[in-house]
């Protein structure tokens, strides 16, 4: 299956669903990962939950992250700045 991520705009689709699915939560670009107004998450779930949560979604849609981990995961303050990352990653391969 070939990767059917080819723009930022499918990424984002990609990852809305998989985050809110996950969490329960609506989620859009200006989310906060780690506030309580958002997602309220702690830095150990970031790098391993949801960066795996993350992982998978593009995996099931043919794509893979080659530069994009756990510690980049981490340094994302929202879910625009996952979105942006992923992007990055996906397009340069």
């Amino acid at each position: 299956m070939s990767c059917t991520l080819l723009t930022q705009k499918a990424v984002q689709k990609c990852t809305w669903k998989a985050l809110t699915d996950e969490y329960k939560l609506d989620v859009n670009n200006d989310t906060s990962l780690r506030d309580r107004s958002g997602l309220a998450l702690d830095d150990e779930e970031i790098r391993t939950n949801t960066y795996e949560v993350v992982r998978d979604a593009v995996i099931a849609k043919g794509c893979a992250l080659t530069a994009f981990g756990p510690d980049q995961m981490v340094d994302c303050a929202t879910v625009g700045d996952i979105v942006k990352a992923v992007t990055d990653d996906i397009l340069s391969n």
